[in-house]
């Protein structure tokens, strides 16, 4: 898939769901500390989000980055109704 056509998926996810957390793993199996922290923190402030696992596919891993020009994972996004300070999240219009 070309680096368009992940970020048009990216972007057709970020529009369909109101929190989407791009992690390693699932959100009921993070598969690294960040990720399963930041899964822990939105399970507790009982913010209904979608998962994206990016080890299952390496374009979106590193469509994601390039996507939200940050270089790190996991990485999440949010409408501004949900605080940022709360979720760590960078709000997206």
């Amino acid at each position: 898939m070309s680096e368009q056509a992940v970020h048009d998926w990216i972007r057709k996810q970020i529009s369909s769901n109101d929190v989407v957390l791009f992690m390693k793993g699932t959100k009921n199996f993070p598969q690294c500390g960040f990720s399963g922290q930041v899964a822990q923190i939105l399970q507790y402030l009982g913010v209904e989000y979608q998962d994206v696992n990016v080890l299952e596919d390496m374009g979106i891993r590193e469509g994601i980055k390039s996507f939200s020009e940050w270089p790190t994972l996991p990485r999440g996004c949010c409408p501004p109704r949900v605080p940022s300070r709360l979720t760590g999240a960078r709000p997206w219009s």
